[in-house]
């Protein structure tokens, strides 16, 4: 399209499809500029999400933890229970 619009420019004769791909020049390249921002755009939210999903990902993991230590503080516990019991029996 830019060798045409340059032909053009030359004074050379164009056929009326190369007329039209010349008349329509403005219009593709606001397109491909808008397709480049829209990719720029798209680029980013899917980075953020990844992000996102990255950061739940470890909160998650700690939580998963902190509950598992809770369960294991109550076993514990319980554990400990018994073996006074057991000692009480002994005695």
């Amino acid at each position: 399209m830019d060798s045409y619009k340059e032909e053009q420019a030359q004074g050379k004769d164009l056929n009326s499809d190369q007329l039209a791909a010349v008349a329509k020049y403005p219009e593709v390249v606001q397109q491909l500029d808008f397709s480049r921002d829209l990719v720029k755009q798209l680029t980013q939210i899917s980075n953020e999400a990844a992000r996102v999903l990255k950061k739940q990902s470890k909160k998650e993991l700690a939580e998963k933890s902190l509950a598992e230590i809770e369960r294991f503080k109550e076993f514990l516990t319980y554990q400990s229970v018994l073996h006074q019991l057991v000692m009480i029996n002994n005695i």
